[in-house]
């Protein structure tokens, strides 16, 4: 049997050697001095919250706060140098740590499951090829690779009863050999018996939401963008049409990006101003990062809650669909306040006396049939002919009239 914990990676045989890998990584000569003073106390406070079969134990205080007070560092650091080990191959996350809150199926923390909080758990492994950094040979690392096989329990024989032992014994009595594979055999952590590898699925027994398949087909019905859904159902059909046109949120199910939505649609929120909320910052920037999230569930609520303020709970920033219809109610009232006015100056409206209207029509009267007298005569006059373009008479000094020529032309072939 090979201890190999997946890939390249074996379980490591000893602390003593874990640390020594550590401290030999190649990437020793490109960082600092301190960074590496860092690292080896993580590294240290790691080692020391394992069990028998090299996993962190959250009873031993496996646990980020306690091994970060260990090691002396911040919490952002410790979980940098925890993301640089599992990189390189020296810590292999078996359980991932989790709070009722931000836990599947406990409905932000409404549902107790009797877990409470659940710390990371992670496995001590040493890549093959840092064993050859360390000087040794290969009988040496074909050894730490191959596990010991489990060596057969051999007892003593039980020593035969005397006569008179015999005859001490109570009646009736039948002695029986023990049935040794009625015995459990208790082996060692092994992650390449295990299926699957990691062994949360079969120590976590948490709910699970179902992994979310993208939809191949469109939705029956579309919800409309500039309608909020209230009801259940409603907000279900907008999350399958979000799910439809957006790829990226095709990770989680309808339902549980129903969850993740719910204070949104909960503030008045259109399935227009959803897909506003997930790509643009309060202020109206979008988000520089466009690369796929690695934590879907964790990117949804981060983007979703910078919208919202931590003490009021109320909308940071109006939405596109406030603004809109904030602007359409100022338009109105606009509307309706040039109307108003409109209907005043209608009715404060009084029409001249007669005897002023008769003598203004009269002479409205004649101005117009004195512009139509003056326009019927320029019409009637001859227009002038138009005079030559320039370069004519030039022409004509040269080479003679047109006329001329003719004429001569014609009276010599008569003669």
């Amino acid at each position: 049997m090979l201890n190999i914990a997946g890939g390249d990676l074996i379980v490591a045989p000893s602390v003593e050697l874990w640390l020594a890998a550590v401290a030999a990584d190649p990437e020793e000569a490109s960082r600092r001095t301190d960074w590496w003073r860092n690292t080896n106390a993580v590294m240290r406070a790691v080692a020391r919250r394992i069990d028998g079969h090299m996993i962190t134990s959250p009873k031993r205080g496996g646990t980020w706060s306690v091994m970060a007070d260990d090691a002396g560092v911040r919490r952002r650091t410790f979980a940098g140098r925890l993301a640089w080990a599992k990189e390189r191959g020296y810590l292999l996350q078996i359980t991932e740590g989790s709070t009722p809150r931000y836990r599947s199926g406990t409905f932000r923390g409404l549902l107790d499951d009797g877990l409470g909080n659940l710390a990371a758990e992670y496995l001590l492994t040493i890549p093959i090829d840092a064993l050859r950094t360390l000087g040794l040979d290969d009988e040496q690392v074909e050894e730490l690779i191959r596990e010991p096989e489990p060596q057969p329990m051999i007892r003593e024989p039980f020593p035969a009863m005397s006569q008179e032992e015999w005859k001490e014994a109570p009646w009736p009595v039948e002695t029986l050999a023990a049935r040794e594979i009625c015995t459990p055999r208790v082996s060692a952590f092994s992650p390449r018996e295990s299926k699957p590898l990691r062994a949360r699925d079969a120590r976590d027994t948490r709910p699970r939401w179902p992994s979310a398949s993208p939809p191949t087909t469109k939705p029956e019905r579309l919800w409309p963008n500039t309608v909020t859904p209230g009801k259940k159902s409603d907000r279900l059909e907008a999350c399958e049409r979000l799910r439809y046109e957006d790829q990226t949120l095709r990770g989680v199910s309808a339902k549980y990006l129903r969850s993740l939505l719910r204070p949104l649609f909960a503030a008045g929120a259109t399935l227009a101003d959803a897909k506003y909320v997930i790509n643009h910052r309060p202020d109206g920037r979008p988000w520089p990062n466009t690369d796929p999230p690695r934590n879907l569930v964790g990117w949804v609520r981060h983007r979703v809650s910078t919208w919202f303020d931590k003490e009021t709970g109320r909308l940071a920033a109006p939405l596109p669909s406030q603004v809109i219809a904030r602007a359409d109610r100022r338009r109105r009232a606009e509307q309706a306040a040039r109307a108003e006015e409109r209907a005043r100056l209608e009715a404060r409206r009084v029409d001249p006396p007669a005897e002023l209207i008769g003598p203004l029509r009269a002479r409205l009267q004649a101005i117009a049939a004195a512009s139509r007298e003056r326009r019927k005569a320029s019409a009637d006059q001859q227009v002038p002919a138009r005079a030559s373009r320039p370069g004519t008479d030039r022409l004509g000094r040269r080479w003679g009239s047109p006329g001329a020529g003719a004429g001569a032309a014609i009276g010599a072939s008569g003669a």
